[in-house]
């Protein structure tokens, strides 16, 4: 059964400004990709401190944010925007993998006013907003289209749900292959990484790491990948023996990883096929993130896997250093990678 709104009922967006506040590239576009084809004014912040910049400066009429950020997460970031007079009845909806009660008493302590589940499911979300900012509610009984008289089945630990992937960027081939490669580019060694992590005795990171997997494989419909990562964070969390798990993870990721780089997808007609490199094209983009860089700008974050899609996959190394310099903020280090990888191109 698919769930889609129609022009009347998304007329109401018109106007609103948005602020989605959201530390994985990824999930930013894909939430990003969803919400202005709806309409809205997204303005997107990368952590919580970029949030409370960008608050200073404009008024947005509803946040979205994620809570497990590093640096300041989403429950000190709301407890900070509430402590401004002119955010104090902004609604803010948190985003979460969490949904128990204790995690609801945390939100609503926070000052937070809802939350919604992830990953992102458009019909709860455009309900949401509506709710919130106090739209009319359209008659969701007229935008569901049955296709099938079927119950559907539960979740399966399958490699890549490509269907389910495709309705999350609004049916868009192009850009969900773009992600697969990002996805593939940026996590497709997590499990040497976080073994790396736990021999040198941080955790904290490695459960961070683990816990984003989780939540941006679920995005892109990667069931096994994201149920393997969720049982890898339950025994960091607990503090339980990982090995049986952390091999069911490292067996998930290779699985999908075969099968990002043998999938095709049918391409709209002028589309470059996966793995094209326009040499133009790659220039502009190092350019663009070496002034971003230079200047600290967190923007940065989203250009970066453009740059990954434009170079078809190719160099991971350098890149997905590049890549991860940048989400940790590190952005000398980045700087420098930039330098490697035009080197390497010219």
């Amino acid at each position: 059964m698919n769930w889609k709104p129609g022009e009347a009922e998304l007329a109401v967006f018109r106007g609103v400004e948005l602020l989605l506040v959201e530390d994985m590239p990824i999930n930013r576009e894909i939430a990003s990709i969803i919400l202005e084809s709806w309409g809205v004014a997204v303005t997107m912040a990368c952590d919580g401190a970029q949030a409370l910049l960008l608050l200073k400066e404009k008024h947005f009429d509803i946040i979205l944010m994620d809570i497990q950020m590093p640096g300041i997460d989403g429950y000190e970031t709301a407890r900070l925007i509430r402590k401004d007079h002119r955010c104090s009845v902004v609604p803010i909806v948190a985003m979460t993998a969490y949904t128990l009660p204790e995690e609801q008493l945390k939100i609503t302590a926070a000052g937070m006013d809802d939350y919604l589940p992830k990953p992102m499911d458009q019909e709860q979300v455009f309900l949401c907003l509506t709710k919130w900012l106090k739209l009319p509610t359209p008659n969701t009984s007229l935008q569901l289209e049955n296709n099938s008289g079927a119950v559907a089945p539960p979740p399966q630990e399958e490699v890549l749900n490509v269907r389910e992937g495709l309705r999350r960027v609004m049916g868009n081939p192009t850009l969900y292959t773009k992600l697969l490669r990002e996805f593939k580019v940026e996590y497709g060694a997590s499990a040497d990484k976080m073994e790396k992590l736990i021999t040198e005795g941080d955790m904290e990171t490695a459960t961070r790491l683990v816990h984003s997997i989780k939540g941006v494989s679920a995005n892109l419909g990667m069931r096994g990948v994201s149920l393997a990562a969720a049982g890898l964070e339950g025994r960091f969390r607990s503090g339980d023996g990982v090995s049986a798990d952390m091999e069911k993870f490292k067996n998930a990721m290779e699985a999908l990883c075969r099968q990002i780089d043998t999938l095709k997808l049918e391409q709209p007609e002028g589309a470059p096929a996966p793995g094209h490199e326009d040499p133009e094209e790659v220039q502009a983009l190092i350019e663009q993130l070496r002034i971003m860089l230079r200047k600290g700008d967190f923007n940065a974050a989203d250009l970066a896997p453009k740059l990954v899609s434009a170079l078809g996959g190719r160099r991971r190394e350098l890149v997905g250093g590049l890549v991860a310099a940048i989400d940790r903020f590190e952005y000398d280090k980045a700087l420098s990678l930039l330098v490697d990888l035009e080197r390497t191109i010219n």
